[in-house]
């Protein structure tokens, strides 16, 4: 049997929870062709993995590489911690199908979270196109969720209303059509706009459209609701019961100080809405702390009518004095917990990975009215690294069985969250290796057998014959993180080789410029 390229003497773990066996593994055409032990005689590259692991590629379920995939197609950072597939549409921030008009704004508020728009790829309005521009032209594979966003000011635009009746047809029928097109679910952001303004209902009736195609509804939950705790949970239960439809929550972690050791009743929701027959499962990363834009602080009305209405509240004085008198009283603690990842103007970029509470003493204002005056000066492009969580808290709720790892990575800055160099690796070498409140085969399963079956991905996530080559080979006795809050652009050491669709994006452990990736479309 001849192979375009095998790995031998590998310790393999499929992906599905299995314990570890030996075996070979032999790859052609993109495809793994045979599982066990081979010949390699006719081999025409050979990898010897003896002492090493082999699994399936890692899944990304949350990330933020919308944009910045095509403007860096070789996506160093992710495919050199072992990602070989990203679910796009995170947060329910997508950029298809859009107008011209609506592609614009969208860059323009989600900035620090995605960048700009690539310059040298032509522009896109539908689904197909976009994906399109994937296509054998990144280093790894995407799939892609129904953006809100984009279902939202397709009928309603940036308005602070609720969905009329004739509204809510519309979207349920732009959804489908997106099912149609390839996705594979549909995504929310309830913290972010214009999809902060719905109602249960919409949301209801969305996903009662995405359910009858097989596909998930995947949401950032609406964290100001009620309690601003559990409120947001039961909000999201209830989409599971009305729409009958599996329920995936992003980034599900305990973010505030006063929330600190309860995470055992946000895990508590889960187990009861599984116990009464809810399908609910959710991502988180392995850090104590978040990322996100700095325009997340201001209050959600501010968002009404687009951008460039929330710009032009930014630079009055009279609203920016009532948004001063509405967080005025917040700890000094507040603003030494946010570190700045990215400021959107030149002459402000060496303050790039300070806290905001240190900066405003060196200049001699208040942070609360610094970080207004930032927002102004970059036009809203700025972000911050938000240290609210707890260890603790990050260790019970990674380790409980709904779990699956996710990096929710924003790679604007020069000091970016480390998660966007180096989850994977910390799961791996910290939590698995040292800590050991994993093994090996349920770690790796977290990462591929389980999120490709979570949305759909019916030939990835599993070494077995007949899948997609989609592998990474690692060190388990040196695999770890490099990436810190304090010089976060390092890359991790111990992920040896990486395979997308059967060609090497990492080997010996450095990018080769591959660009095999390609849309993954539902069905």
């Amino acid at each position: 049997m001849t192979f375009d390229l095998l790995i031998r003497n590998g310790r393999v773990i499929d992906g599905l929870g299995n314990p570890w066996f030996r075996a070979d593994v032999g790859i052609s055409q993109g495809r793994i062709t045979a599982v066990g032990r081979l010949d390699s005689s006719g081999a025409e590259t050979v990898i010897d993995a003896k002492g090493k692991i082999v699994c399936p590629g890692f899944i990304d379920v949350h990330n933020h590489s919308d944009l910045i995939l095509l403007r860096e197609p070789d996506h160093t950072p992710k495919v050199a911690q072992g990602i070989t597939t990203e679910i796009l549409g995170s947060d329910g921030i997508g950029y298809a199908p859009m107008s011209p008009k609506h592609l614009r704004e969208t860059t323009q508020l989600y900035h620090a979270i995605n960048g700009g728009l690539p310059e040298h790829v032509e522009l896109w309005q539908t689904i197909p196109e976009y994906l399109n521009r994937f296509d054998g032209n990144v280093a790894v594979n995407v799939a892609f969720q129904v953006p809100h966003n984009a279902l939202r000011l397709a009928v309603i635009g940036w308005e602070n209303r609720a969905a009329s009746e004739d509204d809510l047809k519309q979207m349920a029928r732009l959804a489908a059509e997106a099912m149609e097109q390839g996705c594979v679910g549909f995504a929310t952001g309830l913290s972010y706009h214009p999809h902060v303004f719905c109602g249960l209902e919409e949301l209801v009736a969305i996903s009662q459209a995405v359910a009858a195609y097989g596909g998930v509804y995947n949401t950032h939950m609406r964290y100001h609701l009620g309690d601003q705790f559990l409120d947001p949970v039961h909000e999201t239960l209830d989409v599971a019961r009305q729409a009958d439809i599996p329920v995936h929550i992003a980034h599900y972690l305990i973010s505030g100080v006063d929330t600190w050791g309860l995470s055992s009743q946000r895990l508590a929701l889960v187990d009861s809405g599984r116990a009464e027959g809810l399908d609910v499962t959710y991502d988180a990363y392995c850090y104590p702390a978040g990322s996100t834009t700095g325009m997340f602080v201001l209050p959600l009305w501010m968002g009404a009518d687009g951008p460039h209405a929330m710009l032009k509240r930014v630079r009055s004085p009279n609203v920016m004095a009532q948004i001063l008198d509405e967080i005025q009283g917040r700890e000094r603690d507040f603003y030494a917990r946010m570190q700045i990842t990215y400021i959107g103007a030149e002459r402000y970029r060496e303050w790039e990975g300070r806290r905001l509470a240190d900066v405003a003493d060196e200049v001699g204002e208040a942070p609360d009215a610094l970080l207004l005056r930032l927002l102004d000066e970059t036009a809203l492009e700025l972000g911050f690294t938000f240290h609210f969580g707890n260890e603790a808290d990050v260790q019970a709720i990674i380790q409980h069985p709904a779990h699956i790892g996710s990096t929710d990575a924003i790679m604007m800055g020069s000091s970016p969250h480390p998660r966007a160099y180096g989850t994977y690796p910390r799961f791996l070498g910290h939590y698995t290796r040292d800590l050991g409140l994993f093994t090996l085969e349920d770690a790796i399963r977290r990462f591929t057998g389980f999120p490709a079956q979570r949305f759909g991905l019916s030939d990835r996530g599993i070494i077995r014959t007949g899948m997609a080559a989609d592998i990474v080979v690692f060190d388990p006795a040196t695999v770890i993180d490099r990436s810190t809050f304090e010089d976060p652009r390092q890359y991790p050491v111990g992920i040896e080789h990486v395979l997308v669709n059967g060609t090497p994006v990492i080997a010996d452990s450095a990018p080769t410029g591959a660009r095999p990736g390609r849309a993954l479309r539902r069905g």
